[in-house]
């Protein structure tokens, strides 16, 4: 039954091109379908009642309240006090925005309560596809795909999938790839590198851009997850300067290149930066969980930091905003892995549409 409901209730606040007689009816016809305990007519009261507690869904900026809910880019109006008061920070935000209550205590202890709200809001919206363009590249004004986005270099791609695919095909400098990611690698810049490892290369979004970044270094890319991996040995199969190897090679291929002097580390991490795109991941998150996660980085990092030759480079980065996963680790990996900070930024995530940007965090280490 609340299973039912909870999927009404989605579809009537949430789906507005969805006819309210249509939300009620398919609801009734699965609660006949799979209830074995209480009534389908009680589902049709209760969306009935539904439709006539919604007031109005408007666009703009939603400020807490105990008669609206935040949406994509909006928010929607209720009838009746249907939230916790505002008052309680803590309780209002989890429901109204719909994440976990250790995620909002740990915004509202981090930032404070009034940037929390605003992470909240903001992880209720949906990433838009962004696309890193090759300098120099003419954006049109008014094209079919595509519009500008704010940060020089981007676009914000509205067009089908298949275009999307032809327009990447054009030329090796394009990507799907957020700003704040594109950030990360960017610290390497006046690094003269030869020889990178990217450790947790993922489907090879930065493996691309490391080896256009710097043309002359060699690249050994790996991922342990099996997917991943064999995606990143198709992504570079004809690659002369990038060499995807699997965990088992990994040791005899850093040893023939002599270590490497830039080791990249693109953590597995909460995702808290990018609720907007990692949908399930607001509900996944608590103390425990995040414990895990810390105690696998540490992991990742002690395993792969005798891989860096001295005075080489480390680039640590997740998509989280939480210190413990952050500077917090940081903290640890200089003080018990033998390295010093030399630069780090976190990025929280903010903007709409042509302005969106997720979360991240990133920090270059070296090598004593």
């Amino acid at each position: 039954m609340q299973g039912v409901l909870v999927s009404a209730v989605a579809q009537f606040v949430f789906m507005d091109r969805i006819p309210d007689h249509a939300v009620a009816n398919e609801s009734v016809k699965v609660a006949k379908q799979i209830l074995t305990q209480g009534d389908p007519a009680l589902v049709n009261a209760i969306c009935r009642n539904l439709t006539e507690s919604i007031s109005s869904i408007e666009k703009g900026e939603w400020l807490p309240s105990e008669r609206s809910v935040p949406t994509a880019d909006g928010y929607v109006n209720f009838t009746a006090k249907v939230m916790p008061h505002p008052g309680n920070p803590l309780t209002h935000l989890a429901v109204a925005c719909s994440l976990s209550d250790e995620l909002v205590k740990q915004w509202g202890k981090t930032y404070g309560w009034d940037e929390a709200s605003r992470l909240c809001q903001h992880a209720c919206a949906t990433g838009p596809i962004i696309v890193k363009v090759e300098k120099g590249f003419e954006i049109e004004t008014g094209h079919i795909h595509y519009i500008a986005h704010t940060e020089p270099n981007f676009i914000v791609w509205e067009g089908s999938y298949t275009a999307m695919v032809a327009f990447l095909g054009e030329h090796e400098d394009r990507r799907v790839q957020d700003v704040a990611s594109v950030r990360v690698l960017e610290a390497t810049e006046n690094l003269k590198l030869t020889r990178i490892l990217d450790y947790c290369a993922g489907k090879g979004t930065k493996t691309k851009q490391v080896s256009t970044l710097h043309p002359e270094a060699k690249v050994v890319a790996m991922d342990i997850d099996e997917k991943r991996g064999k995606i990143l040995a198709d992504t570079f199969i004809d690659s002369d300067r990038v060499t995807v190897v699997d965990e088992a090679d990994l040791e005899k291929t850093i040893t023939a290149l002599d270590g490497v002097d830039l080791l990249m580390l693109d953590v597995p991490c909460s995702n808290s930066g990018v609720l907007g795109r990692r949908l399930e991941a607001r509900y996944r998150f608590n103390k425990a969980r995040l414990d895990d996660l810390v105690g696998i980085q540490r992991e990742i990092a002690k395993k792969t930091a005798p891989m860096i030759v001295a005075g080489g480079h480390m680039l640590y980065s997740t998509c989280s905003l939480e210190p413990e996963e952050n500077v917090e680790q940081v903290d640890w990996i200089c003080q018990e892995l033998g390295f010093q900070l030399i630069t780090f930024e976190q990025t929280l995530p903010d903007g709409v549409d042509d302005s969106y940007h997720d979360g991240s965090y990133y920090a270059l280490l070296k090598k004593n």
